[in-house]
């Protein structure tokens, strides 16, 4: 799975007497997963535009040196590589990220932070001071934790899967395999999954006036 992918590609102008430009492209993945184009390589370079990969109805490729991005159905985007390759590892990029977007779409902001810690960056979007930073930090005091809220990781033989049944455990697996957490405790042998993994959704206290409780996924793994 891709983590991360930038690199100059040509895109073409909807100007009649343009024709193609080099942009450099940039994939983040924060609480949005986003592609960026810029007119130069150059770090906290203003972006040009910004698409919601979210937003994305359709990547494909159109020969061996050209892609096209549907952008939410009103707008398409021609790119053209160097190479047949390129133009492979870009599609697949793409591609990968809307079909995790498609997957745990549903689940809302709680999934920031698993998701942030997989596809890692080389600087954020908006740095953020270190007395914000602390101003920040914050303890909260998590309910319905019990044995059906947060579960061990079951053996593959107990199931067709590490998770089934509710509607919950199946977020849970969607995000799991999204984040590529999945692939990683499927290596750690049986005896010690068991004992040192769990995750589930647990309530966060509310503190609006409503004081619904929030639901939020949580993944724990001990080292011993």
């Amino acid at each position: 799975a891709v983590r991360r992918k930038e690199g100059v590609l040509e895109k073409k102008s909807s100007g009649f007497m343009v024709g193609w430009q080099k942009r450099y492209f940039k994939i983040r993945c924060t609480r949005n997963f986003l592609l960026s184009y810029h007119k130069i390589e150059k770090k906290n370079e203003e972006p040009q535009g910004i698409l919601n990969i979210g937003n994305i109805k359709k990547v494909a490729s159109n020969g061996d040196k050209k892609f096209t991005i549907d952008y939410d159905g009103s707008k398409k985007f021609e790119i053209r590589t160097k190479s047949k390759n390129e133009t492979k590892e870009w599609v697949d990029a793409l591609n990968f990220l809307m079909d995790i977007k498609d997957k745990i779409g549903n689940v809302g902001d709680e999934r920031s932070s698993s998701i942030n810690s997989y596809f890692s960056t080389d600087s954020p979007i908006v740095e953020e001071s270190q007395a914000i930073k602390n101003k920040n930090k914050k303890s909260y005091l998590y309910s319905n934790v019990g044995k059906d809220e947060l579960m061990g990781i079951m053996s593959e033989e107990d199931s067709s899967g590490i998770i089934q049944g509710t509607r919950d455990h199946k977020q849970s697996e969607s995000i799991l395999k999204a984040t590529g957490i999945y692939d990683y405790i499927s290596n750690i042998p049986k005896n010690l999954r068991n004992s040192r993994v769990m995750y589930g959704f647990l309530d966060k206290p509310n503190r609006t006036r409503l004081k619904i409780p929030k639901k939020r996924w949580v993944f724990l793994i001990s080292s011993r």
